[in-house]
């Protein structure tokens, strides 16, 4: 028969902080709560052990009363100065807008106030020849292209020379070639040595059997496929 199981007791550390921390925390409430009933007992100064009579002190004179004074801001300077000069701009505009509106004819004129200039009489421009640097390069590149054309025929007409010259001396290699070489006939077979095939002899192949399984599993889901 299965037996019960009986949970045995246990004790954490953490717990057994918890605990200190509250035990604690009770001890300082408590010291704080005896700290202020004590606070609150009244307990009179003791009257100073002497026999001399107390000094009394001489009773002070009596001050005049305090008079209020209104405060000086600068803001409200600042202020006042500012209206003072707004004041001012706005009587000098309009003194001005006044003395614009006073209507003043004009002078007449007597004399032209802008005199036209004098008409000179100077020769006319006489034209000279100009020489254009498209002319000068024209000229220099006419001389080019018959430079490079005169180094062509050079070329070509050399080329040429070398060609000739060169199949003239292979022409007479091959002769002299010819001269010097001797004819060799090609050598007869041997017919006393004729081929004769023979038999071989290595074994005949025998095939093997390549082994192939058959998947049970497939068999047996497809019986009709065998």
């Amino acid at each position: 028969m299965p037996r019960l199981t009986i949970p045995n007791p246990f004790n954490l550390h953490t717990d057994e902080r918890g605990h200190d921390k509250e035990r604690q925390l009770e001890a300082q409430l408590l010291q704080k709560k005896l700290e202020e009933e004590k606070a609150r007992k009244f307990k009179a100064n003791p009257y100073p052990y002497t026999t001399d009579y107390p000094v009394v002190p001489p009773k002070p004179e009596p001050k005049p009363c305090t008079r209020a004074e209104g405060f000086q801001l600068e803001s409200l300077v600042r202020h006042e100065v500012e209206q003072q000069r707004l004041m001012e701009e706005r009587e000098r505009m309009e003194r001005e807008e006044a003395q614009r509106r006073i209507v003043r004819a004009q002078p007449i004129l007597k004399e032209d106030p802008i005199p036209l200039p004098q008409k000179e009489r100077k020769p006319l421009t006489e034209v000279q020849q100009f020489e254009l640097h498209v002319d000068e390069r024209a000229v220099q590149r006419s001389e080019f292209d018959n430079k490079v054309k005169e180094k062509e025929i050079t070329y070509k007409r050399l080329r040429e020379e070398n060609e000739f010259a060169q199949k003239i001396e292979e022409e007479k290699a091959l002769k002299q070639l010819r001269r010097t070489l001797v004819p060799q006939a090609r050598p007869l077979p041997k017919f006393d040595r004729p081929f004769r095939p023979q038999r071989s002899k290595k074994q005949v192949t025998r095939p093997k059997s390549p082994q192939l399984q058959v998947n049970e599993r497939g068999a047996r889901r497809h019986p009709f496929m065998r």
